[in-house]
Parts: structure tokens; C-alpha cells; sequence
């Protein structure tokens, strides 16, 4: 992968990295803050927030699709015993003993 304005995740050398190719995880506090020009008392200040959001968008992950009804029905009959009690079902209604009491 290649590095990408904005924050980007990029790989180099079996390693990730993102904007700037740092490691943000491996740098102090201070020298996050020193890098990204945010006072660590008081945060952003309302216009780069502003700025910020209109270049990035909102910070929000999208929201994951669930698994679709017919999913949801058929995985509860991937068990061995769910998979027992459907065959001897069919087993039972292919034999259907018309002299039951």
C-alpha cells in the first residue's frame, strides 16, 4: 500500500502506518500532539474541528447489514441434532403409518 493524505493506513515493510508514515500508537502523547498542532489541554479549536470534518467526514463507522432472514433460518440447522431431528422427520413422513392408533 501507499501513503495517503488524510490519515490514510499505509504498509511498508510488513508494518502499518498511517499519515506521515508514523506509528501513532508507539509516540508519546506530547509528540502526537506536537505532530497533529493540537493543544492537549484544550483539544482542537472549533474552526479546525469544523475544517476537519468537512475534509474527513464525520468520525462514524458505517453501519454493518446484518445477516438476511433466510441466513438466520438456515443457520439453525447447522447443527448435527438439528440436522437428526429434520431427517427423521422426513424419514417419519415418508413412512407415515396410516394404522397409528
Amino acid at each position: 500500500m501507499s501513503e495517503h493524505a488524510g490519515g490514510a493506513v499505509t504498509e511498508q515493510k510488513g508494518e502499518k502506518s498511517t499519515e506521515y508514515g508514523r506509528r501513532w500508537y508507539a509516540l508519546s502523547a506530547d509528540e502526537v500532539a506536537t505532530a497533529l498542532a493540537v493543544d492537549r489541554e484544550s483539544g482542537l479549536s472549533a474552526s479546525r474541528a469544523a475544517e476537519l470534518l468537512a475534509a474527513n467526514g464525520p468520525n462514524a463507522l458505517p453501519e454493518e447489514r446484518g445477516p438476511s432472514g433466510w441466513r438466520r433460518f438456515a443457520d439453525q440447522y447447522r447443527s448435527y441434532m438439528q440436522i437428526i431431528l429434520v431427517a427423521a422427520a422426513i424419514v417419519s413422513l415418508a413412512v407415515k403409518d396410516d394404522k397409528a392408533v
